[in-house]
């Protein structure tokens, strides 16, 4: 096709409302014959390309050796040697998993590898020895808990490794039995079946073996036959049915299919339609549907990646099954991997999405379309609080971001692309900034900069710098975003004054008090300005936490401490705002235990606080104290005392709070470079408390060189050595 052409990319969405892809109800599928969007080379071949077996699967060429399996149809030679490789690999977690215990990590873990097995080698018994650690850790796990479909799916799995083993066999019966006798009591036979679905389904993911499947489609069946028996015994039996009759049985025939298209078992999914003996309108078509993708054309192409995008949203796993069966079958079409690319956006996988978009391109490298879809795509994936702790994956890719973006560039040089180079690296840099790589963080902001002056860039890189101990020139920074941050819209005021406040802050951390406090003044009195025409609470509560943290810098205390109130009294539910508060009076020019305790009070009766912040505002407040050189509430001891024995790092954070645990044993506990820095400054309080203050301020300085310029923690460590 000519340079510039391009696929359809959406398919469906010219011949499908999104009403019907969303709802999976009343479907028109007659569309998947009628009005199919053109494939790419849709007469394409069945047998997809060898695929070599390295001497080691690992972390980095797992991920790739992981996708082209899937494109192996189920009877490649290949696929065997491949499969057993990347079992190993995906493996090496089992030992560490089996220790924990957790039934949830057990079954996550088994849902994994049983991803690489297809249901005809477990009904012939071809699973590796590899699952019966976990397998048999789950079953015992499970049993305990009453979690019915995690034992049915690991019995399964046992089973398909020991066909004569009688007691599998007979335990296997009683569980599957005793699911159904115990349910016999409910209400409704609508409630059983309904329970019964859920428990067969999590037992299909940990063993899709052709049974289960059939076992969880059949139950579909029963629970719409529940419901037209209802229709039959008049309004009083749908009643009890409940609000969702309806709803059930136009979705039966799509979730019956639904359990074998996870599988890309077409004949099987069709075979199990034609059984139900439904003669409604969806049924029908859906049947159409599938029988159509028997083909190995462009019919069968367009029907295969027609009926993805119906299941897409609502049914991600059937989707993700048929865009694989679609891929090993019409390796030339890049319409399977831009959905898999979907399906890994919407499951947050950053990385799988661009390589299946990388995948695409491969495919078909002229469609601008395609490049557009990836970079925006990869935006939105940046932007996310994905990469908060480790940049790591968002260095990655960006750098593939980076890399389409040029190729895009080359190929469409007139045409501007959605997404900027100078905002990919400032994203970027904002995830460096966050995980605690300053100077990766400071190249890619001078990247971002380089590549078109924006004030975003340089407030985080300003933020940057001044958190690094460069005060003078992040006032220059924050001066240069002040100039090009225009002043003719209210928004743009609440954008000038937040530098100018960032602004003083700088000339105060230089040492120029003058200057810091024309700034803040200006600020002060933007904010004053902008007050009266504030209306959504959320707005409020920032304006007044900001006005309140200005007059407290500006020795106003009272006047602050009303502000501050009138934050919490616009949003007392807003997690932030009490952070923000309480880490402000930790390096308070004046520290008010009083208002601090009062402010944690606050918290405490917030039902959504979560128990680590519980454990954070706690902690502050007891720095707090030790800079006033008073006693601690005893309320606030007792927070510490009640999380001091969760499990995990806030645990320990509160056992250590609470004198029930050494720095030592806390330090040893830490893991990372972001939790060893936390660890540090509460030592560095502790010593603040008993009177240590030089040896509480080596220990701030060590907070500070971590380098952890996002953490709460950094900023306070900078702001007491200060004071």
């Amino acid at each position: 096709m000519p340079e510039g052409e391009s696929l359809d990319y959406a398919p469906g969405i010219r011949c499908m409302p999104k009403s019907l892809r969303l709802l999976l109800a009343a479907l028109p599928l007659a569309v998947l014959i009628a009005c199919g969007t053109a494939s790419r080379n849709g007469n394409g071949t069945t047998t997809a390309l060898r695929v070599p077996v390295p001497d080691r699967v690992d972390d980095t060429n797992g991920p790739d050796l992981l996708r082209a399996f899937h494109t192996l149809p189920p009877n490649d030679p290949s696929r065997l040697a491949l499969r057993d490789a990347l079992l190993t690999w995906r493996a090496q977690s089992t030992a560490a998993i089996v220790e924990t215990g957790d039934a949830d990590a057990l079954a996550a873990h088994l849902i994994a590898l049983s991803d690489l097995v297809h249901p005809s080698e477990l009904e012939r018994g071809e699973v590796p020895e590899l699952f019966e650690a976990a397998a048999r850790a789950l079953v015992a796990r499970a049993e305990r808990l009453g979690q019915e479909g995690k034992v049915i799916g690991a019995l399964r799995l046992l089973r398909a490794r020991h066909a004569n083993d009688g007691a599998l066999e007979q335990e296997y019966g009683l569980v599957t039995s005793w699911g159904r006798d115990a349910r016999s009591q409910l209400p409704t036979a609508f409630e059983r079946y309904t329970q019964l679905i859920d428990e067969w389904d999590e037992a299909s993911r940990i063993a899709p073996a052709p049974e289960v499947l059939q076992a969880l489609a059949q139950l579909h069946v029963e629970r719409r036959d529940t419901v037209l028996e209802g229709f039959q015994q008049g309004p009083e039996a749908m009643l009890q049915v409940g609000p969702l009759s309806a709803q059930v049985l136009r979705l039966a025939p799509l979730d019956v299919a639904a359990v074998y298209l996870r599988h890309g078992l077409v004949e099987e999914a069709l075979a199990h339609l034609q059984r139900m003996g439904d003669r409604g309108e969806t049924v029908g078509q859906l049947i159409a549907a599938l029988e159509a993708m028997r083909n190995v054309n462009t019919r069968g192409a367009d029907a295969t990646i027609e009926l993805s995008e119906v299941y897409r949203e609502a049914r991600p796993a059937a989707a993700r099954g048929m865009c694989r069966f679609g891929q090993s079958r019409f390796p030339e079409d890049p319409r399977f991997p831009v959905c898999l690319a979907r399906l890994a956006v919407q499951d947050g996988d950053a990385a799988m999405a661009l390589a299946y978009y990388g995948d695409a391109l491969d495919v078909d490298p002229s469609s601008r379309d395609l490049y557009d879809e990836a970079l925006a795509a990869i935006d939105d994936l940046l932007e996310g609080d994905l990469f908060a702790s480790d940049a790591s994956v968002a260095r990655s890719l960006a750098d593939r971001a980076l890399h389409i973006l040029d190729e895009r560039a080359r190929r469409f040089p007139q045409a501007e692309p959605p997404v900027a180079r100078a905002r990919i690296e400032l994203l970027v840099g904002t995830a460096e900034m966050h995980s605690g790589h300053p100077q990766q963080a400071v190249e890619r902001f001078e990247s971002s900069l380089r590549a078109a002056e924006s004030p975003e860039a340089l407030l985080q890189l300003a933020l940057l710098r001044l958190r690094t101990g460069e005060a003078e020139e992040a006032a220059r920074l924050y001066r240069r975003a002040l100039d090009l941050t225009p002043n003719t819209t209210p928004i743009e005021a609440l954008r000038r004054a937040t530098i100018l406040q960032s602004l003083g802050d700088a000339f105060a951390a230089s040492g120029n008090a003058d200057q810091a406090g024309r700034m803040w003044r200006q600020s002060l009195a933007t904010w004053d300005e902008l007050a009266p025409a504030m209306q959504e609470p959320a707005m409020i509560a920032e304006l007044q936490m900001r006005r309140g943290v200005l007059l407290d810098q500006m020795a106003r205390h009272d006047e602050a401490v009303t502000a501050f109130r009138s934050a919490l009294a616009a949003a007392p539910q807003a997690r932030e705002l009490y952070a923000t508060l309480l880490s402000h009076l930790v390096a308070s020019p004046t520290p008010d235990l009083v208002f601090a305790q009062e402010v944690f009070r606050e918290a405490q009766r917030q039902t959504t606080l979560e128990p680590q912040w519980r454990v954070y505002f706690a902690l502050w407040v007891k720095v707090v104290a030790a800079r006033a050189g008073q006693p601690v509430g005893s309320d606030v001891v007792d927070v510490l005392r009640a999380q001091s024995s969760t499990t995990g790092w806030s645990g320990k954070l509160a056992a250590f709070g609470t004198g029930a645990i050494r720095y030592d044993e806390l330090a040893g506990a830490a893991e990372g470079t972001g939790e060893r820095t936390e660890a540090l400054f509460y030592e560095a309080a502790r010593r603040l408390a008993e009177g240590d203050s030089a040896g509480a301020n080596d220990l701030f300085r060590e907070v500070v060189g971590n380098g952890m310029v996002g953490f709460y923690e950094h900023a306070m460590a900078q702001q007491l050595l200060r004071r």
